[in-house]
């Protein structure tokens, strides 16, 4: 079963693929901090399941380790988290708060520019740390439940 270490290693891993295939728009600066961003999400998303469900037993797999809700975040990725990816991005980019019109930016409070894209790239890879955390499990001879039980 893999450890803590391992998960890590295979999030970065998956995500260093991600990084590599996917298209930027960015200038390099904004690359380098959106990209160290993503290796922080993914390294937080490759150990969620076990802060979900800690490895206190060999049974410890349980909702958040299950088949039916890793293809749930897969999902999610493709949807209602790229339009809030997108967010992100739109307010790194432009300096606006999520949500808010470019005449209500009065640049008062905001974060630096690198650091909105730390944080944008961090929500954009923490589904692949997840789910690169289940996929190992997966090849576990445990394996993974298909839904698993909600409580002990």
């Amino acid at each position: 079963m893999p450890n803590r270490r391992e998960h890590i290693g295979i999030a970065l891993i998956a995500q260093l693929g991600v990084e590599l295939l996917r298209k930027s728009d960015l200038s390099d600066d904004d690359r380098f901090w959106d990209v160290i961003g993503a290796a922080l999400g993914a390294t937080c998303g490759g150990v969620l399941p076990d802060i979900l469900e800690p490895a206190l037993s060999p049974d410890h797999r349980q909702f958040a380790h299950g088949m039916l809700p890793a293809a749930a975040v897969a999902w999610f990725g493709k949807g209602k988290h790229r339009e809030g990816c997108d967010a992100l991005y739109a307010w790194a980019s432009a300096g606006l708060r999520p949500g808010e019109h470019a005449h209500a930016a009065d640049g008062q409070n905001e974060l630096p520019r690198w650091m909105r894209f730390i944080v944008a790239g961090f929500f954009r890879a923490v589904p692949t740390g997840y789910v690169s955390h289940l996929l190992a499990d997966a090849t576990t001879p445990r394996g993974l439940p298909v839904f698993g039980r909600l409580g002990s």
